[in-house]
């Protein structure tokens, strides 16, 4: 990466987030009537966001960084939870997720920042069964952040798979890959992309087409800022508000609209929609102190998942866009 600076254009217009909400353990509304919450919560507490990533309706993987920096994960199939197993490395940063596919086939690509400042990814085979080793991806990122990725189709057949991360200039860089060379091992991308911008976080994105993109940060004056794509290039900085928690970044899901979820200054989680135009805020509550993940279970579920003051695991769902959501459950602790 070059390491160059570029202020964004602040232009304030700021939303205090004032509501709160306690996490409780619950049965869950919505049809997941038998969902298995823990007996006891007898792992190790969390101290980093969670990452989710989904390749169908029932079929959540969920990975966190434990105690000993490794990343860990289990994996929920409609009914129950299994325990944790370990993939190793060794993590400076908590993990993202995303659901690919490539060849025809699906998949989850996790992503790290290595103790040594760069790029490390895994990628799971449904079909296999098996992961791959992890492999170094170049780049330095800024203290602290995790990269945060995207897929999208392409003509190939293969897909994309983008990353954007806070370099340690603190602007945005971005690179992608061929979804199923990256899967398969390769560690070729497109070359760094310069983003200009002053972030503090983790960013996220999400792509609807190759060329049609939206990356979005926590500024440097703590509001969300995003910039997006398309066939003539990248926009401006803009920011539609918000005040998020130091410290944390925003998550990303599509369905019939993109969906930002961001931990606001009361430690609650806040969303805010976007369908040409900006929605209002709105808060599904919680009380966390990093940032929240979320994924959407194919067109069905849409589920966000947070590390609770607690030291616990929480997750909420949704079963479509615009329908009810659950109460929080308990995913219980870390690992051990």
């Amino acid at each position: 990466m070059k390491y160059k600076r570029s202020i964004l254009s602040i232009a304030m217009a700021t939303i205090v987030l004032v509501s709160l909400c306690t996490l409780s353990v619950s049965a869950a509304d919505g049809g997941r009537v038998n969902v298995k919450t823990p007996a006891a919560l007898v792992g190790a507490p969390l101290a980093s966001a969670p990452a989710v990533a989904a390749p169908a309706v029932d079929d959540l993987y969920l990975f966190v960084r434990g105690t000993d920096n490794a990343c860990w994960w289990k994996h929920f199939d409609g009914s129950a939870w299994t325990d944790w197993t370990s993939l190793g490395g060794a993590l400076s940063s908590a993990p993202t997720a995303i659901a690919a596919s490539a060849s025809g086939r699906s998949g989850v690509v996790i992503s790290v920042r290595g103790t040594d400042g760069g790029i490390w990814a895994r990628a799971y085979s449904p079909d296999f069964n098996s992961w791959s080793s992890w492999q170094g991806l170049g780049g330095q990122l800024y203290a602290d952040t995790g990269p945060g990725l995207y897929a999208s189709a392409d003509a190939s057949g293969n897909g994309i798979i983008g990353v954007f991360v806070t370099g340690t200039d603190q602007a945005l860089w971005h690179q992608y890959y061929n979804a199923g060379a990256l899967m398969a091992g390769s560690t070729t991308g497109s070359g760094w992309q310069y983003l200009g911008g002053v972030l503090t976080s983790t960013p996220a994105a999400v792509a609807t087409s190759p060329s049609s993109i939206m990356a979005f940060g926590r500024g440097s004056d703590a509001q969300l800022w995003y910039r997006s794509s398309s066939s003539s290039g990248w926009s401006g900085w803009q920011s539609p508000g918000g005040q998020l928690l130091a410290g944390t970044g925003p998550a990303i899901v599509v369905s019939n609209k993109i969906d930002v979820y961001v931990t606001g200054t009361d430690n609650a989680v806040w969303y805010k929609s976007y369908t040409g135009t900006w929605s209002s805020w709105g808060t599904i509550g919680g009380l966390s102190n990093y940032s929240p993940s979320a994924t959407r279970e194919g067109t069905s579920f849409i589920d966000v998942f947070v590390t609770g003051t607690d030291g616990n695991l929480w997750w909420r769902y949704s079963p479509g866009p615009t329908a009810t959501w659950s109460n929080w459950l308990s995913v219980g602790s870390g690992p051990l």
